[in-house]
């Protein structure tokens, strides 16, 4: 793997340059398209983080689940009925989830980042790999990687973020960090570490 560039200082934000090579990259993208053939089983739920969302009286019943408070930070999915009916009417992104020992490929990359890093694979989530439809994303709102507990024990806590660029060929679509003024664009094949914690 490549060097890592230092972005920010404080708080810690690093660009990895070339974690991935381009068949990997593109074996990544055969995995993640591979995963979500397997979907048709039920249509996708739609969910939102956001406090117009959530806490949009409107609302209340179309959710099947809600987790925090309801407009302020807390994120819910609609039931399947809402979601079918809603779908086609808003902007959107898709969340596949791969767990440790699904993908051989996946593993291999979370033992890389650990021996990059230091970030221990037992302590991470999952893989989350995220796709935006072009025109219709509305993109992510302001917000943290971290449920603001006093300390890294408490539930949903992140004590860092690694992002994984598959894709460069949009416009648009920068990570944004707006206390810093810093905006990022990681070329295919790099990754974006910052912490919410620490280090």
């Amino acid at each position: 793997a490549g060097k890592a560039e230092v972005l920010s200082a404080s708080p810690p934000v690093y660009l990895l340059h070339d974690v991935l090579s381009a068949t990997e990259v593109a074996d990544l993208r055969g995995v993640v398209a591979r995963r979500r053939d397997l979907w048709g089983a039920s249509h996708p739920l739609v969910c939102f983080q956001h406090d117009a969302f959530t806490g949009h009286p409107g609302l209340t019943h179309a959710f099947d689940w809600m987790r925090g408070r309801p407009g302020a930070g807390g994120r819910g999915c609609f039931a399947q009925a809402a979601s079918r009916a809603t779908y086609a009417h808003v902007p959107w992104s898709e969340s596949l989830f791969v767990y440790r020992g699904q993908e051989a490929l996946f593993d291999g990359i979370s033992r890389r980042v650990q021996e990059m890093s230091g970030l221990h694979d037992t302590h991470a989530y999952s893989w989350q790999a995220l796709t935006y439809e072009a025109g219709r994303d509305g993109g992510y709102a302001d917000h943290t990687d971290c449920e603001h507990a006093a300390d890294l024990l408490g539930r949903g806590e992140r004590m860092a973020t690694l992002l994984v660029y598959l894709t460069d060929d949009f416009d648009g679509g920068e990570t944004e960090f707006p206390k810093l003024g810093l905006k990022v664009k990681p070329p295919v094949g790099s990754a974006l570490l910052f912490y919410n914690f620490g280090p």
